[in-house]
């Protein structure tokens, strides 16, 4: 007969449902790992509609032409057939002929107005779990998606937005030691439910439903998973509803193999509120103290009893059973016994019952049985002979139970061991501990750490697993240059609710830097954002999300990510090594009030020397002007001469360099210099200023205004001294500019990106102190890059250490990387500031350059496993972050 508590076997796991969503939210962080055993992806690309194989069965050449389709999905055979003779060598050109002629031509029609073919673009939350009441062949999974549908052409488009909830039911069948997980042939089985808002009609959600069930069906082929050598399941069933559901896992506790029986025989949830459980049947338990039964049935004792004061037998007491009595809250121990005398005139004791009550203590994984003596109870003697069987009783107790204790334990260890192994193959850094408590305290209903029942034990723990990262942002240009993408920001073992965008819109071309203004809006259903009209080169954009994330023990907690900001790359003016002096531009702080002082205003200073070889292409001319600060109209001559000039419509950006501590001086004084020339200047502008002389060293300016000319291939090609005029300008421009687009320039890029692994690296602080970053391995680490003259710079380690003092021992490490030739700046700074954490010298920028910095400040966060999860570029304060949006703006 079944016990009600573990069905047909000797012990049953149970773990929670949101426990496993837990261990799902982990695989779903393993994404950062490229070479992590398991993981679930959270940005995907993916081919829809696409023929798995030409017509007939053409082995490995046809798999290849349809993955040389999947490149290029419109290509006809013929089409495919004459590029690839074309492009490679006789011999193997041959060989294509030969095969292609092996299955003739397949003639290639147009498809149907409505057919569905293209990529799409996945973003996908970390995926849960429910079960279907009863069930122990299905599984359902659902995931929060975002997608972006590109059709092919001639094809039909999806509706949009895509943003819902994919269900999908998985089948499992049981191969011996392998697993088969297949997704539902049954259409019912796989749904996608829209989120509120997305705006999508019954016939929409359809649609999208259709393309789902093939995509999973066509493009997520699970192969045979071999269960590891001694995994202890082999079955399991769906118990319980909603929040409450776990999944029951029968267990073999007396030996290794898996466990036999009719898993549909186990029906009592049993798990509480706890991360697992585990259930011993008392059939289990009393096999495991039949040592100890046997030890006591061969227990004896001689004892005398007065019965009148003249008259004291002698009786021989011996024992007829021993049994368990499993009860709420308590196991007794039962010994059964007799006491027969010789003396013909003492009565004999035929039903004497000696009866141990315990109780169960779980303590540091460990269940302890104390057997207190006043639970001793003894009936069918008289009281003279009790005290004295009492004694011989409590003796046999605590010699024979340590045994069984001790069996009962090890069995424990290793069936939570099992569990632990089991959960190590999808996350090695999965903890099992059991909860602490007494079975006095809890029953089969309620949560506590351990419960017995008149059908066995049931012990209750928890589950620990990988710490969680922080949101990782990602934002990158898209389509052309339209719009930006979010697709691969993403929270590890969690979802994003909504992308919050702010941006930087400027007015007119020269006074620009004067007149940025923060927009903003807020969506929920796409990860692509079509570029504002405003939006512009000089143009900052910023990323903010909202989300949930799922902890390892499955509990849910609120995240906010961000802000993360694009700043714009102004590229590579020149090929001049970035240590050698500071050539820089601003990037700017929006809503500058005219009292603005400008060097307050500035967020970063953003390196326009190369660091890369350029390419072949065309960038923008650059015309580098450096004006007479001190005349009435410092700006006249340059502006008259790009009027003049006749090549109005090639590509130039203007670098006017004002002298060192022009940018003290608040915004209307420096505006006022410039006049009113805004709607004149035909070119684009931007100021930046001459940082301990970095600019004038390289151009080897001595006297004023100064003009320089760099082509739009990167070469320097005319310079002139004092005044030029109008004219000669003019026709130095017509004379030397390159016809190139028009300035477009992306955003700024390290050479880590986030979810990366840092590249390690060793330096000696200022301190003489040696460091390798792979030793701050288990801590956070925040690398700060910065420049001694740069005022966002120290502002920024001004937050830095304002964070470092409130961290203390046990807050981020924080070193910081001084770009700059002076060593002078670095003792200073620390002075200045009051600087108590590291502070290292990078003279030749070795460190910055290893990292791909070219903005300073930059500060990037590095989890405790070594990856980047956070940067940031320039300085960022509260009052900076973004705005709350407008609700016009809501997109």
């Amino acid at each position: 007969m079944a016990n009600n508590l573990t069905g047909d076997f000797e012990g049953v796991v149970q773990l929670s449902i949101r426990q496993i969503d837990g261990l799902l939210a982990t695989l779903h962080q393993n994404g950062v790992q490229d070479d992590a055993a398991m993981k679930l992806l959270h940005s995907a690309s993916l081919r829809v509609g696409d023929h798995r194989r030409f017509p007939g069965d053409f082995g490995a050449f046809g798999d290849w032409l349809r993955e040389l389709g999947t490149i290029e999905a419109s290509a006809s055979l013929d089409h495919l057939r004459g590029q690839l003779v074309g492009a490679v060598p006789p011999g193997a050109a041959r060989r294509i002929e030969h095969e292609f002629s092996q299955f003739g031509r397949v003639p290639e029609e147009p498809p149907p107005p409505e057919t569905v073919r293209g990529t799409v673009k996945l973003q996908l939350a970390s995926a849960t779990l429910s079960l279907p009441a009863g069930s122990s062949s299905e599984v359902m999974v659902h995931v929060q998606i975002r997608a972006r549908y590109y059709p092919d052409a001639g094809t039909a488009a999806m509706p949009e937005p895509v943003h819902g909830e994919a269900q999908i039911t998985f089948e499992i069948l049981h191969l011996g030691s392998r697993l088969l997980i297949q997704p539902s042939s049954q259409d019912s089985k796989i749904q996608f439910i829209p989120n509120p808002g997305a705006g999508l009609s019954p016939a929409d959600t359809d649609r999208i439903a259709a393309q789902v069930r093939n995509a999973v069906r066509q493009n997520i082929s699970v192969l045979p998973v071999d269960l590891p050598s001694g995994f202890p399941f082999s079955a399991f069933k769906g118990l319980g509803t909603g929040t409450g559901q776990a999944l029951a896992l029968p267990l073999n506790l007396s030996n290794t193999s898996l466990p036999t029986g009719n898993v549909q025989s186990v029906n009592t949830l049993f798990i509480g509120s706890s991360g697992f459980a585990v259930a011993v049947s008392k059939e289990f338990l009393k096999s495991v103290f039949q040592p100890t039964i046997n030890s006591l049935l061969q227990f004896k004792q001689d004892f005398v009893v007065t019965v009148l004061h003249f008259f004291h037998p002698t009786y021989h007491f011996v024992v007829t059973s021993v049994d368990l009595q499993f009860n709420n809250g308590s196991i007794d121990l039962i010994i059964k016994g007799k006491a027969t005398t010789t003396y013909p005139l003492a009565p004999s004791y035929d039903n004497i019952v000696v009866t141990q009550r315990f109780t169960l203590v779980l303590f540091l994984d460990t269940l302890f049985l104390p057997a207190r003596d006043e639970d001793l109870t003894i009936s069918g003697l008289p009281g003279a002979a009790v005290d004295r069987v009492r004694l011989a009783a409590i003796a046999a107790r605590d010699q024979a139970l340590p045994p069984a204790v001790s069996a009962l334990n090890q069995q424990l260890s290793d069936a939570k061991n099992r569990l632990a192994t089991g959960l190590h193959s999808f996350d090695p850094s999965a903890s099992v501990s059991f909860r602490l408590g007494t079975s006095e305290q809890s029953n089969a209903n309620a949560s506590g750490a351990v419960a017995v029942t008149p059908d066995g034990v049931i012990l209750r723990g928890d589950i620990t697993g990988a710490r969680r990262l922080g949101p990782i942002m990602d934002i990158r240009e898209t389509e052309q240059g339209q719009a930006f993408t979010a697709l691969n920001t993403w929270i590890p073992g969690g979802r994003i609710d909504r992308m919050i965008w702010s941006w930087v819109e400027y007015a007119g071309a020269a006074t620009s830097i004067f007149s940025g203004v923060v927009k903003s809006a807020t969506e929920e259903h796409r990860f692509v954002f079509p570029k504002p009209s405003g939006v512009t080169e000089l143009s900052r954009i910023c990323l903010r999300i909202e989300g949930t994330q799922t902890l390892a023990n499955g509990s849910v907690v609120n995240v906010a990510g961000g802000a993360a900001c694009h700043l714009p790359d102004y590229g590579q003016v020149m090929e001049v090594p970035s240590w050698w002096e500071p050539v820089t531009v601003p990037a700017w702080f929006p809503d500058m009030s005219e009292g603005a002082v400008l060097r307050e205003s500035i967020a970063a200073h953003i390196s326009v020397q190369a660091e890369t070889p350029r390419t072949s292409d065309l960038t923008h001319n650059t015309l580098i002007y450096f004006p007479d600060w001190q005349a009435d109209q410092p700006l006249d001559v340059l502006i008259r001469g790009l009027e003049h000039m006749r090549r109005k419509s090639y590509s130039l950006v203007v670098i006017v360099v004002l002298p060192a501590g022009t940018f003290d001086g608040r915004r209307r004084e420096i505006e006022g210099r410039f006049h009113s020339f805004e709607k004149r200047f035909p070119a684009r502008l931007w100021l930046t200023e001459d940082n301990q002389c970095g600019w004038t060293r390289t151009f080897a300016v001595v006297k004023f205004p100064s003009t320089c000319l760099i082509d739009a291939r990167g070469k320097f090609v005319w310079k002139y001294e004092n005044n030029p005029g109008a004219g000669v300008l003019a026709n130095a421009l017509d004379k030397d500019l390159l016809p190139a687009p028009a300035p477009r320039f992306k955003g700024l890029r390290l050479a880590v990106s986030p979810g990366e692994c840092a590249p390690d690296v060793t330096f000696e602080d200022d301190q003489a102190h040696p460091f390798a970053l792979h030793r701050m391995r288990g801590r956070q680490v925040l690398l700060n890059f910065w420049q001694s003259w740069s005022a966002p710079c120290l502002k920024e380690l001004q937050r830095l250490q304002q964070l470092h003092a409130r961290g203390g021992e046990h807050g981020p490490v924080v070193i910081a990387f001084h770009g700059g030739k002076d060593r002078q700046g670095i003792e200073d700074t620390r002075k200045q500031l009051g600087l108590t954490f590291p502070l290292v010298h990078d003279a030749e920028q070795r460190i910055g350059r290893m990292y791909g910095v070219r903005c300073w400040p930059t500060t990037m966060s590095l989890n405790a496993d070594g990856l980047v999860d956070h940067v940031q570029f320039g300085f960022m304060p509260a009052s900076a972050k973004p705005p709350a949006p407008e609700k016009e703006k809501a997109v």
